[in-house]
């Protein structure tokens, strides 16, 4: 007791410091409270039962790029996302290039097509092209890629 009343000032300072420590430190983890956390929160539990195989996409991708008119492949997997971008010649017709993308999803399992949302690109080498470039999406819980207006 001696020490605090010989040294108020600096005994006042150190426990206001103190609180305010312990205050801006629960104000934290009321503002974040998963800091530190997945990225994805829960969204992504289970998914490690339904891994997707390198062997088959690295098939997909090479069945897929040596089709006439496809120039390159590329596979994205963000979460429970499937991202295919096919990028074609800009002669090739629209319904040829949307059958490649129905050709690319048969590679996946129902399980892992009924786990996983797929998104097809369809590119054109040609930045001007008029008819690409067109994306395809299939929920979940769909069976077909659904396309869009252009």
């Amino acid at each position: 007791m001696e020490f605090i009343r010989k040294h108020k000032f600096t005994t006042c300072t150190i426990s206001v410091l103190l609180i305010i420590i312990i205050l801006a430190f629960a104000i934290f983890r009321f503002l974040i409270p998963n800091y530190g956390g997945d990225l994805y929160g829960n969204r992504l539990s289970g998914i490690s039962s339904y891994k997707i195989d390198d062997t088959k996409v690295s098939e997909m991708k090479d069945v897929i790029g040596k089709l006439e008119g496809v120039t390159s492949v590329e596979y994205i997997l963000e979460g429970k996302l499937i991202d295919i971008v096919i990028r074609v010649e800009d002669g090739l017709e629209r319904d040829v290039a949307k059958g490649y993308a129905d050709q690319a999803l048969t590679y996946f399992s129902d399980e892992e097509k009924g786990y996983y949302d797929a998104e097809v690109m369809l590119t054109s080498d040609n930045e001007n092209s008029e008819k690409y470039p067109i994306i395809g999406y299939k929920h979940k819980t769909s069976e077909v890629l659904v396309w869009s207006n252009n």
